[in-house]
């Protein structure tokens, strides 16, 4: 009985992200056009680019079931390949791509694989993307400079920042991975070092869900006379609930070195969550649009300084998250290429 439930509360998940993920890729969009696109598209080509897209799953697959008996779990190839695939299209619906690890890990936690050695494979075959990467854009710059000039010309600084980036991430990437000696040196932290993280998170917090769902209101339409003090609230109550934070967890942590299960009060990242809510659901607002912008930011900073308990999200109301932030993405990139306002 417990099985079957699982099963039905899965399959409606699967069904749900696959009908935001369709609303936000094609809602607003000229299906005729897209429908004519498609007639003049060369058929001949589809069933290699499918062949392609299995041949890359299967691949990373059997990366995945070697690397899995390497630690002597025995686990079947098709469900290697079902983490493949899981990867694969989560990647293809959140933003940078960056929801396919998290489902590989929940998935692989469901067939009883430790997080830890599943943490340790994923990095492994991210390492090898990213060294392929690496030798790609590298073997561009050493050769390749007049394609460089010739298509790149204007984003070429991008280009080699995202070089050296890649460059970095790799090395320290291979460093944590096959240099445990000094990775270990980072296990156990002095006072000073823990109190360092607590803040250097928060400073980092303040910019991404504090200063720039701001800017982003702004550009948005919250620039009336009544908009500014509901900006302004919004960010003096993001910092004051960051602070509260900062004591209440460094007090946490010299009593208990137990997980934190709830929060105190809204958390400021839920802001990244909210707002791309309110813009999947924006055409529900039939022009409304600029007031329920209004009602939430006051809504979310007013949350951030009142007391109460707030529960962590479980994997599988993160994967819900998730999803919605990259449906949300998808039909800002729409928008944005279609010049159309919201």
């Amino acid at each position: 009985m417990q099985s079957k439930k699982k099963m039905i509360v899965n399959t409606v998940f699967l069904v749900a992200i696959f009908a935001l993920t369709i609303y936000g890729v094609f809602h607003g969009e000229d299906l005729g056009a897209m429908m004519e696109a498609m007639r003049r598209a060369d058929v001949r080509w589809l069933l290699p680019g499918l062949l392609c897209v299995v041949f890359f799953i299967w691949g990373e697959s059997i990366i995945i079931w070697y690397m899995m008996h390497s630690f002597q779990i025995p686990v079947k190839r098709q469900t290697c390949f079902l983490f493949s695939s899981v990867g694969f299209f989560f990647s293809c619906i959140t933003p940078s791509a960056s929801g396919g690890q998290p489902m590989q890990l929940y998935y692989m936690k469901k067939e009883k694989i430790s997080l830890p050695v599943s943490t340790v494979i994923l990095m492994i075959v991210t390492i090898t993307y990213k060294a392929v990467l690496v030798v790609v854009g590298l073997g561009l710059v050493l050769f390749g400079q007049g394609f460089l000039h010739r298509y790149l010309t204007e984003i070429l600084p991008v280009f080699y920042l995202g070089i050296g980036l890649n460059v970095f991430c790799v090395t320290a990437m291979l460093i944590l991975v096959f240099h445990p000696a000094l990775a270990r040196t980072k296990k156990n932290r002095t006072e000073d070092e823990k109190r360092f993280g607590i803040q250097i998170d928060s400073l980092c917090d303040v910019v991404c869900f504090g200063v720039f769902p701001i800017v982003l209101c702004y550009e948005l339409g919250m620039t009336h006379f009544y908009s500014i003090p509901i900006l302004i609230f919004y960010g003096l109550a993001g910092v004051i609930r960051l602070g509260y934070f900062n004591v209440m967890e460094e007090k946490r942590q010299n009593e208990t070195s137990e997980n934190r299960k709830y929060y105190q009060g809204l958390p400021i990242t839920s802001m990244s969550v909210a707002l791309p809510l309110l813009f999947v659901f924006a055409p529900l607002c039939r022009g409304y649009f600029l007031i329920w912008l209004h009602l939430l930011v006051l809504a979310v900073g007013v949350l951030f300084i009142t007391d109460f308990r707030f529960r962590k999200p479980t994997n599988k109301e993160l994967a819900v998250l998730v999803a919605v932030v990259g449906v949300a993405v998808l039909r800002g990139l729409l928008i944005w290429k279609g010049g159309r306002t919201i």
